[in-house]
């Protein structure tokens, strides 16, 4: 129900897949949770990506497509590079990367994969903090400010830095 869910969320951009995968990690602890997550948003991704290439691509290439035409074929030369760095890197909304993908053509295989592994990093991240909030709450703690400093609350946020710095690093 939670990858079905998820899948859902993505495969529609609705707004709030952060907080899923926060669930995911507090419901099903760091490992599971991030895979699931990993599981459900790489899917719902290429759900978006497919709907995009083929329920709405024409519409959206007669709209867009001519002023794309340079872009694309640079784009898809390093395809995998490009997709890989968009993915790590949160520099644009999930959403955007997903429709913008299937718009200039890219190959659903190298655009599936990119999105699996890229989106790794970040989403056990996240299911971390979720597990370290499932932490405090299984001790009978409630999450506030002045735990942070604990290893499963602190550990996450440090990843999380790290993970929002590397655009920066990248430039």
């Amino acid at each position: 129900a939670y990858v079905g869910i998820y899948i859902l969320a993505v495969a529609v951009s609705l707004p709030g897949a952060i907080w899923l995968t926060l669930g995911g990690g507090l419901l099903f602890g760091f490992w599971l949770g991030g895979a699931l997550a990993v599981l459900g948003a790489g899917t719902g991704a290429a759900v978006m990506f497919l709907m995009a290439k083929y329920v709405l691509g024409d519409t959206l290439r007669s709209r867009f497509g001519s002023r794309l035409a340079r872009f694309e074929v640079a784009f898809n030369r390093d395809a995998w590079s490009y997709l890989l760095v968009l993915r790590l890197l949160p520099i644009f909304p999930f959403f955007l990367v997903n429709l913008g993908a299937a718009l200039i053509g890219v190959k659903f295989s190298v655009y599936a994969l990119t999105t699996y592994v890229g989106i790794i990093p970040g989403a056990f991240v996240y299911a971390s903090i979720g597990n370290g909030i499932s932490v405090l709450l299984r001790q009978g703690t409630q999450p506030e400010l002045s735990l942070i400093g604990r290893p499963e609350i602190f550990g996450p946020l440090v990843g999380f830095t790290v993970l929002a710095l590397a655009p920066v690093v990248w430039r």
